[in-house]
């Protein structure tokens, strides 16, 4: 898809330069990229600035959501979607998220959509674990003056 929506993408990154790109080009249907970063001592700067994302610099944490939720007055959107530096989403993912912006972003009662997760080790599907088999995660939610309300659900198929 060529077009782009009014929708930031928040990303926290630590040394993923090696599968960086493949996520911000993934994303790219978003107006606005947000690398927070922790400290790399990689090429990932360099590959946040080559694809116009707004850097800001973190302390280190343990969980990235900490320093995610420190980012979100900083975006220029009210609609966020939430990525990891080793997450590429997939066409079909992108159309949906056109689909269901396009549909349910303006509803006063819509505030998140949760998409389907499955986690991948060495290229194998994780089932039977605590990261293993079909979840469901909210990822794209909406923010009114820099905080987050949840009213509703949107799930992704």
């Amino acid at each position: 898809m060529n077009s782009k929506l009014p929708i930031s993408c928040i990303i926290v990154n630590y040394n993923e330069g090696q599968r960086l790109a493949a996520c911000l080009q993934s994303v790219a249907f978003c107006n606005e990229i947000i690398l927070v970063d922790l400290g790399s001592t990689d090429h990932s700067l360099d590959i946040a600035r080559t694809l116009n994302c707004r850097v800001f610099s973190h302390p280190k944490v343990l969980i990235g959501e900490m320093a995610r939720a420190a980012y979100i007055q900083e975006a220029k959107y009210d609609w966020i979607l939430c990525a990891d530096p080793d997450e590429v989403l997939d066409e079909l993912l992108i159309k949906d998220i056109f689909s269901f912006h396009h549909q349910y972003a303006n509803l006063p009662e819509t505030a998140s959509f949760a998409f389907p997760w499955q986690f991948y080790y060495r290229g194998n599907r994780l089932n039977g674990t605590v990261w293993g088999n079909y979840q469901r995660k909210s990822r794209f939610f909406i923010t009114v003056n820099g905080f987050c309300f949840l009213i509703r659900y949107i799930l992704f198929t």
